[in-house]
């Protein structure tokens, strides 16, 4: 099922100049660019009078000239169109009308034989929104709509729209959250990568919140040394896959549905590209990157969580907690510096070159980190907490990194800037106005 994504700043201006004919219908063009199952909308062609055959209460139909116009404009900027109208009247359905479907079907069936990328149809109504997609001569549900900028709103079609009975599991929490943060939080669908000192804990705060999907990434088993840290793993699990230990331990003590994958993270994962949010748990920046790549390319918030303990002449210097937001809006781990070329090379290296580099002195000899379960559950927490910036139970407004020096309890929010050079203005999907 396809997600629909949208900038706060266009969203807000297409919603006002759709329902300011109210109680008459209105509608205009959309420029789409879809990534597998991702449409992203890039801008609205406002029509101009009169580009309406009729407008009225019950009904609109837009003008040969106008539909014209905006087909040239989607042939020339090589991306899909979509169509939205409004229903503004609270008699009128939240779903497509048997006219609407009818339309829709001949809207598709001629613009389909000019544009060759995915169309998409939507309505926009006073209880809700809902669409379709048409790609492969097929048509498809839209299962969800998501605003972005600094925040993220999910918001359900329509059609997905599920009654549920009255449950007093959060009842706490949504005096926290609110009820409609909540319903958000349970439709989420969430990754994380890295299922080792943080990434355990992490992922079981995230399903004891309510967050109804995770998908948990690591290829490695768990050892003695893990046990002190990894949050359900017993004696008798050494050997066993982190991630199905994981999995048993969240599902035996909450209703969150967990997928779990033993493969190396690549840019093109199904299950990271259907994903509302990345958390990452990561001890390499070569897996960081990939992570911050398909957060810039398919506009999906990365929440980066991190804790070093340094120690010299074998006292404790520091004890770091670290977590960095990367969002349509905020600087990237590229920006930051959190992401380095050289660590990268050197991590992707072979032995026998990583040997030659430490034979002449510019490598030193992998060593085991010091780690406690204090600390990385720590991380875990604040990567959390940052979920609640995101959805707006906190300020959104909040800065791309916190460091939390735990040792002396010292907070750190350092501004960052974005790079205008960096790959970040360049890849998002949802950066810049296409017209």
């Amino acid at each position: 099922m396809y997600k629909i994504k949208i900038n706060r700043q266009l969203y807000e201006e297409l919603n006002k100049f759709l329902f300011e004919t109210s109680p008459k219908e209105n509608g205009c063009f959309l420029l789409i660019n879809t990534k597998g199952k991702n449409i992203y909308i890039t801008d609205y062609l406002k029509p101009e009078n009169p580009n309406w055959i009729v407008q009225e209460e019950d009904g609109f139909h837009p003008s040969s000239d106008y539909i014209s116009h905006a087909v040239l404009k989607a042939d020339i900027k090589d991306c899909g169109l979509g169509f939205v109208h409004t229903h503004p009247n609270p008699r009128h359905p939240a779903t497509f009308s048997w006219i609407d479907e009818k339309s829709n079907d001949s809207l598709f069936e001629n613009i389909g034989q000019i544009i060759t990328q995915p169309l998409c149809s939507l309505v926009f109504s006073l209880k809700g929104i809902h669409g379709v997609v048409y790609a492969d001569k097929t048509l498809e549900p839209i299962e969800s709509y998501t605003i972005l900028d600094h925040g993220f709103i999910k918001l359900m079609d329509y059609s997905f729209q599920m009654k549920k009975d009255d449950d007093d599991t959060f009842n706490r929490q949504i005096l926290f959250t609110g009820k409609e943060n909540q319903n958000m939080i349970s439709s989420l669908e969430v990754s994380v990568v890295g299922c080792g000192g943080i990434g355990s804990p992490l992922a079981l705060q995230l399903a004891k919140i309510g967050v109804g999907k995770i998908n948990l990434f690591d290829m490695d088993n768990i050892e003695l040394t893990n046990l002190p840290r990894i949050y359900g793993a017993k004696k008798m699990d050494i050997g066993k896959f982190k991630v199905d230990v994981l999995k048993q331990h969240i599902e035996e003590m909450t209703s969150c549905k967990v997928t779990v994958i033993k493969e190396k993270v690549t840019g093109g994962h199904e299950k990271l590209l259907t994903s509302d949010i990345i958390f990452g748990g990561l001890d390499n920046h070569a897996t960081r990157d990939v992570l911050n790549t398909i957060s810039l390319q398919y506009a999906i918030p990365y929440i980066d969580a991190a804790c070093a303990i340094p120690v010299n002449n074998g006292k404790v210097s520091q004890a770091v907690a670290k977590v960095q937001t990367v969002t349509i809006k905020t600087p990237c781990l590229w920006c930051s510096g959190t992401l380095n070329a050289h660590y990268i090379l050197q991590e992707s290296m072979s032995i026998e070159e990583k040997q030659n580099l430490i034979n002449d002195g510019y490598y030193a000899l992998d060593q085991s980190q010091p780690s406690v379960i204090s600390l990385t559950s720590v991380a875990a927490s604040m990567a959390v907490n940052r979920l609640f910036n995101l959805i707006g139970v906190y300020n959104t407004n909040y800065s791309a990194q916190q460091i939390f020096e735990v040792s002396i309890g010292m907070f750190n929010e350092p501004e960052i800037e974005i790079n205008k050079n960096c790959r970040c203005q360049k890849n998002n999907p949802l950066l810049s106005r296409t017209i």
